[in-house]
């Protein structure tokens, strides 16, 4: 009988009891996270892609000024310019002020924009960083699962992004990445990509066919693992349950045929994630532009 009640036990109270020996190590990583200036500098610039312009009026408080906003689908500017704060302190301070994070609608429905839209989703970059007569070819893949959302699949495969970088040689590169001068010039260098079309059309094919194949790889390894982390995770649900069954007569057999049909409908369709190309950006040394 103790054995029972031990495979039955109360896990939420065992975790809302914890003491972690980790807990300090994670509330430090919520504080250095709740004060990143890289996070508030990206915020900025993402509203400002689509016409959100900037000012600030104190230290810690922004006004935000929808004058020359670009589209609709921005919420929070019906009434015209808002202010709001990047410090959490401040927004406790004064409640009239939003608290500017990545789950605040207005942020989050911009990234939904910048994730969805087709700006950006091809680039073209030279790295003069990089070695004569290079070029590598970058691509990012979205490996997903379109599933019910009562199964809440994404406990198991959240959406995932894999970043591929192939050369020339149809050899992948995994620890490219452009050096921070290149990222820093990319807007403001001016290059006719027409010009070099059929240098492209000859190099990026089997670069992507190879970057394809690299991703799909990488994605079969996560979905085995996701397969795997789901049945270890639902077979001790599923026992627990039974268990507690077994001690608690008010735990009825249609719950643990619930959770029965959810672990088979989860593991049927996990196999079934497919991989999605949301990005490509070919990067070259500066003589490729000397080519003709």
């Amino acid at each position: 009988m103790a054995e029972l009640i031990r495979a039955g036990r109360d896990h939420l109270l065992e975790l809302a009891a914890s003491r972690d020996p980790h807990a300090d190590d994670l509330h430090s990583a919520f504080v250095r996270e709740d004060k990143d200036p890289a996070r508030d500098a990206f915020v900025q610039r993402l509203l400002e892609q689509y016409g959100i312009h900037a000012e600030e009026l104190s230290a810690k408080v922004l006004l935000l000024d929808p004058q020359y906003l670009s589209t609709d689908a921005l919420p929070g500017f019906a009434e015209g310019p808002v202010s709001v704060t990047f410090d959490r302190d401040v927004a406790l301070a004064r409640e009239e002020l939003p608290l500017l994070r990545f789950d605040h609608p207005m942020v989050s429905a911009a990234l939904d924009l910048a994730l969805s839209g087709e700006q950006g989703n091809a680039a073209f970059m030279v790295d003069d960083a990089l070695p004569p007569r290079s070029a590598l070819l970058q691509a990012v893949f979205l490996l997903e699962c379109v599933a019910d959302r009562k199964l809440d699949i994404e406990r198991f495969l959240p959406t995932l992004p894999i970043v591929v970088a192939i050369d020339t040689r149809l050899a992948e590169r995994a620890d490219f990445q452009p050096s921070d001068a290149a990222v820093r010039k990319a807007a403001d260098r001016t290059i006719e990509v027409p010009r070099y079309r059929k240098f492209l059309t000859k190099l990026v094919p089997p670069m992507l066919e190879k970057a394809e194949a690299a991703a799909a790889q990488r994605g079969q390894l996560s979905v085995d693992e996701a397969v795997v982390l789901a049945t270890e995770t639902l077979d001790a649900d599923l026992s627990r349950l039974v268990a507690l069954k077994a001690v608690n007569p008010s735990i009825s057999d249609t719950e643990i045929a619930a959770l029965t049909d959810e672990r088979t409908a989860l593991l049927a369709v996990l196999p079934t994630a497919r991989l999605r190309l949301d990005a490509v950006r070919f990067v070259v040394s500066p003589d490729f532009l000397a080519l003709r």
